[in-house]
């Protein structure tokens, strides 16, 4: 005589994390986020590691419950180099990864100062080149903004002559 019991498992999904980015260096935990009635459920992780020539695989992680955590900190010092991990269960993403330099900041503060600096040489070199090639322009151009780029005429007296120069 055999007792055959059936057990009905009830998974309620509840509501999820779409993503996380940590730093390499922090640890984290992912949880997977459901609730079950009626029996234990069978959770499988899967990390994938992307290295920095771009291969990587899934591969499976041990751990038979709803939460799992990494720790990138272990990750290097075991000797994998990685630019980004990501961990993948149903629809929560986690990605770890690597925080960049200050290098980066630096190099955008000296191209920019290059650029400004760039233009700045070439305002002086057509500057240059308009007091070279045509003298009477530059010094009109010199005395206009000596003396400003427009003339009030509005409220000058009627009866005064006005004489405009030409641009």
């Amino acid at each position: 005589w055999v007792n055959l019991i059936l057990l009905r498992i009830q998974v309620t999904l509840e509501p999820d994390r779409p993503s996380l980015r940590v730093l390499l260096s922090h640890t984290t935990s992912l949880c997977c986020c459901y609730s079950a009635t009626g029996g234990a459920v069978e959770t499988t992780w899967f990390i994938s590691i992307y290295t920095v020539n771009g291969t990587g695989a899934p591969k499976g992680v041990d751990r038979r419950d709803n939460r799992v955590t990494v720790d990138g900190g272990n990750l290097t010092a075991a000797g994998v180099m990685c630019e980004a991990l990501t961990v993948s269960i149903h629809v929560t993403f986690l990605q770890v990864l690597c925080q960049l330099g200050e290098k980066v900041t630096t190099v955008g503060a000296i191209i920019r100062k290059w650029k400004k600096h760039k233009r700045t040489w070439a305002n002086i070199q057509n500057q240059q080149g308009i007091k070279y090639f045509f003298p009477s322009l530059y010094d009109q151009i010199q005395r206009s903004l000596v003396q400003g780029p427009y003339q009030d005429v509005g409220n000058m007296i009627i009866e005064e002559e006005i004489q405009l120069e030409k641009p």
